[in-house]
């Protein structure tokens, strides 16, 4: 999440700073098409969600399970970063049809 912070984690205010560490496996990352959202009182999960094209099913490929203080803060981080995108590259087109995804939890 590019939120204005360096690499090696400084805050873009000086303040103090965190390195991170990522594992070979999730460095390679998940390629994700679709994510859906949920929340209760205390926190907001989010699961990202592979849909193969012309395919009934789509699969879970990772869940985020996090603070409303975080969620609020990684909305604000996607915001800034779609504006740059933006920006750079013009308008980001978002099809109006949304599949409609029913779930089943194992």
């Amino acid at each position: 999440m590019d939120d204005g912070r360096s690499k090696d984690g400084a805050g873009a205010k000086g303040g103090p700073g965190v390195q991170l560490r990522v594992d070979d496996a999730e460095a390679t990352g998940r390629y994700v098409n679709f994510a859906m959202l949920n929340h209760n009182q205390t926190e907001f999960v989010v699961d990202l969600v592979y849909l193969m094209p012309g395919r009934p099913q789509g699969k879970v490929v990772a869940r985020a399970i996090m603070a409303p203080a975080t969620a609020k803060r990684l909305a604000a981080a996607m915001n800034e970063n779609v504006k740059r995108y933006e920006a750079r590259f013009g308008t980001i087109e978002v099809p109006a049809q949304v599949p409609r995804v029913e779930t089943e939890l194992h």
